[in-house]
């Protein structure tokens, strides 16, 4: 035990009480019982030059295990992507909510249709590959897929070092219940701008199907200096910051300034 000089102690330093002796006697008693006698110990032995080099480059070395890289299947997702799906959509939901089952199948249905329609593009690609015309495929009971036109003016007017943004089948709307504030109409332009993203694009789908659906959740963050992951330097943040930018980009300027005044009201 160590007496401290505070308070009441002040007036008086290094005043030790026969009591506290006694206390401090029976603690150095204690430690001779338990080390024995002080002078007998023998010191540490010191470590040589060697010896610290070889520790120092030998301890604390990071384990670093790179996974196997994940296989996609035949619709272009992970095995992981499927887990994040499937625990998104099996995720727990109020029991006294009315239609979540007809809402789920209704969904199921419309994604079946969507995996079909790829599927017979896809033919027709392989089909046009070989040089076989447009008549000859629907003779074959191919949908023919007419592609938007691309203005030669606007391709010229962009600049060299800037990506050419894939052109949409479907248009912008501008949603005051979205997060981003607008969404994009078409199923495969969805799918184009989400893909990479399986649980924001099943969060997309939903919301254009279902009427009481929640609004999609994983959007750009709002920036917090507290949040490393709002930072525009974020892997993840940065990813839907340029969806969000390729997306705004094609709204018409009566858009942008609809766009302007929600955000002012939120």
């Amino acid at each position: 035990m160590t007496t401290q000089d505070k308070g009441l102690r002040s007036l008086y330093p290094n005043v030790v009480l026969p009591d506290e002796e006694k206390e401090i006697q029976d603690a150095k008693d204690y430690i001779k019982r338990k080390v024995g006698d002080i002078d007998k110990l023998h010191a540490a032995p010191s470590l040589s030059s060697e010896d610290i080099n070889i520790l120092s480059t030998n301890l604390h070395k990071p384990i670093i295990e790179k996974l196997p890289e994940e296989k996609k299947d035949e619709y272009g997702y992970t095995p992981s992507q499927n887990r994040e799906i499937e625990e998104y959509l099996t995720r727990p939901k109020d029991p006294h909510a009315k239609g979540t089952w007809d809402r789920f199948v209704k969904f199921n249905k419309e994604e079946d249709k969507r995996r079909d329609r790829i599927e017979e593009e896809k033919k027709l690609e392989k089909l046009k590959k070989f040089g076989i015309e447009e008549s000859s495929t629907r003779a074959a009971g191919y949908p023919v897929v007419s592609k938007p036109p691309i203005l030669k003016n606007n391709i010229n007017s962009l600049p060299k070092n800037k990506k050419i943004l894939p052109a949409l089948k479907g248009s912008v709307q501008v949603d005051p219940k979205h997060p981003d504030g607008f969404r994009l109409t078409d199923d495969e332009d969805l799918y184009k701008h989400y893909a990479d993203t399986p649980v924001r694009y099943i969060q997309e789908i939903m919301y254009k199907y279902e009427n009481d659906a929640p609004v999609p959740t994983e959007t750009v963050k709002r920036f917090d200096s507290m949040d490393k992951s709002s930072y525009p330097s974020d892997a993840n943040q940065k990813k839907l910051l340029t969806k969000y930018e390729s997306i705004y980009n094609k709204l018409n300027p009566v858009q942008k300034k609809q766009l302007v005044a929600i955000q002012r009201k939120k």
